[in-house]
């Protein structure tokens, strides 16, 4: 149903129109603000992304995980191993 809302729908539609969002390609280049895209439950039911995050710089991330209050954390090897994509805002471009 097209009405109800999803958070997921919500930033991947964002990344996609917003021409200023460009993907980048080295995974392990991240600097601060860059959002994190995250497969956590690899199913064929799910999108390709279900969890989001922002990079806050020295190894941590800040995300709210599922039945948790949004939390900083470091972007250990569970979510290292999870990370699909990363995308970064391009103020001047």
């Amino acid at each position: 149903n097209s009405s109800v809302f999803s958070p997921v729908s919500l930033v991947i539609d964002t990344i996609s129109v917003n021409n200023k969002f460009k993907k980048v390609i080295d995974k392990k280049d991240l600097k601060e603000n860059d959002v994190l895209c995250f497969s956590v439950f690899k199913s064929r039911f799910a999108p390709k992304y279900d969890h989001f995050g922002v990079y806050i710089g020295s190894g941590q991330i800040y995300h709210h995980p599922i039945n948790r209050y949004p939390s900083v954390e470091d972007l250990g090897k569970f979510y290292k191993a999870k990370l699909v994509d990363v995308y970064r805002y391009l103020e001047n471009e």
